[in-house]
């Protein structure tokens, strides 16, 4: 029996979060749950979720998720004494709910550890769907909603890597291969070292992660980008295979053959056709 007092909730629409850092004091109690999602996101310290003895201590990076109806009970790890956490009460689209199936903790509540690749981007965007939902400003809660979505795309990425256990190492280099930065794109010393890894060790990894070596798949990735302008611009064959990192016209061209077994303008000419893709052709 919980001798606390029950924490008030009101009725959540859309969405509605905010950030606090906590000290031992700081706990929350609602045996009912509430008829909305909660999700709460630890930045540092720890939190302690469910009741004891069964309690789990959320870590830094760790993010919480009650559904609806779920028993929420959180607080301040007493041992630790301080607590940074952002939340959010959010009412679920019908098209978020395949992105919400995270890890079981217990009955109705689940956590993600959030992979570095995601958690950037995942924190932000919670932090501005929680501010958004704080303004009477036009259109802030559709603001608030969108960043919200983008958050839990984020988070249903992590869960991907994380329940297929693909390295967020690779899945980082796989980011920077095909991002340049100032116009140069990246080498693969240079993504190597980015991602902590000698440059044998990385080219090792990779291809054993992918099945296929970084300078391939960095290769194939950028021509099936050109693919997408040749259908969708009306830029010259140089033209695209400069904005897609190659030097040579003829060598794009003929890079392009062998992945599409046709020439770019043929590629063009047929667009309006379904066109052959080696990776979906049996």
């Amino acid at each position: 029996m919980i001798n606390e007092p029950v924490t008030p909730h009101g009725k959540i629409t859309h969405c509605y979060g905010d950030e606090f850092v906590q000290g031992r004091n700081y706990r929350n109690w609602r045996p009912e749950g509430s008829d909305d999602f909660l999700l709460i996101h630890t930045i540092a310290g720890r939190g302690q979720i469910g009741l004891s003895p069964n309690e789990y201590s959320t870590q830094a990076g760790e993010s919480i998720l009650f559904e609806t109806g779920a028993l929420q009970r959180y607080r301040t790890d007493p041992d630790t004494a301080q607590w940074h956490l952002v939340w959010i009460h959010f009412q679920p689209r019908p098209d978020w709910r395949e992105w919400l199936d995270w890890p079981t903790l217990t009955a109705g509540v689940r956590h993600l550890q959030l992979a570095p690749p995601d958690l950037p981007a995942y924190l932000l965007a919670l932090r501005q769907a929680g501010r958004h939902s704080r303004r009477a400003a036009f259109l802030s809660r559709s603001l608030a909603m969108n960043a919200l979505e983008r958050c839990l795309i984020h988070a249903a990425r992590s869960a991907h890597l994380e329940s297929s256990q693909s390295d967020p190492r690779i899945e980082k280099a796989k980011e920077l291969l095909l991002t340049p930065q100032k116009g140069e794109w990246p080498t693969l010393e240079s993504v190597a070292k980015a991602c902590g890894l000698s440059l044998s060790r990385f080219a090792h990894l990779f291809r054993e992660t992918t099945g296929i070596p970084p300078h391939a798949y960095a290769q194939e990735e950028r021509l099936r980008r050109a693919a997408r302008l040749l259908t969708l611009t009306n830029l010259s064959i140089a033209e695209i295979a400069a904005e897609c990192g190659f030097e040579s016209p003829f060598y794009f061209t003929n890079r392009f053959r062998r992945l599409f077994h046709m020439p770019p303008t043929q590629y063009r000419r047929e667009a309006g056709r379904p066109v052959k893709d080696p990776m979906t052709s049996g």
